[in-house]
């Protein structure tokens, strides 16, 4: 990691707020900084193990379809479907975790479902919501949800 000089630092900034404005980036060159990292390597860690990706697969990587938009639809899913919410992660809990349960909260949403963070007694875990299929945008959001959670509607009910 090193450094980018200051006339680097307000082009790079610049060029990030073009494609996505940041309040962080009118500071850049003041109280913040950028600096070059180099990548030596990306791994993905699932269930099945480590997985090194290769310098191609990262370079063609594109930006998750709910990226820009994660906050408003977890924010719309903790407000207006809280209750499926809550009845999913409790069909997935023991019954002593269930009346143990303290907290839900959505930490995240990406293509491949939902992940839902579960406070039981003094414990937290994450729980992961998978999507039976990806979902390519926002138009597939809801029925995605509904079938992981298993909304009785199937997402097709407005």
């Amino acid at each position: 990691m090193e450094p980018l000089d200051p006339a680097g630092q307000r082009a790079l900034a610049q060029a990030a707020a073009a494609v996505h404005p940041l309040g962080a980036l009118l500071d850049v060159g003041t109280t913040r900084a950028l600096w070059r990292l180099e990548v030596a390597e990306v791994r993905v860690t699932t269930a099945a193990g480590v997985h090194l990706l290769e310098d191609e697969a990262v370079a063609a990587a594109e930006p998750d379809p709910f990226y820009a938009d994660e906050g408003e639809a977890v924010a719309h899913l903790e407000s207006a479907h809280r209750d499926a919410l809550v009845a999913w992660v409790l069909r997935r809990l023991t019954p002593a975790e269930a009346v143990r349960t303290r907290e839900v909260a959505v930490v995240g949403l990406d293509r491949y479902g939902l992940d839902v963070l579960v406070t039981v007694g003094s414990g937290t875990r994450v729980l992961r919501a998978p999507f039976a299929r990806p979902a390519a945008g926002p138009h597939e959001l809801r029925p995605a949800l509904c079938s992981a959670l298993g909304c009785p509607c199937g997402g097709l009910d407005g």
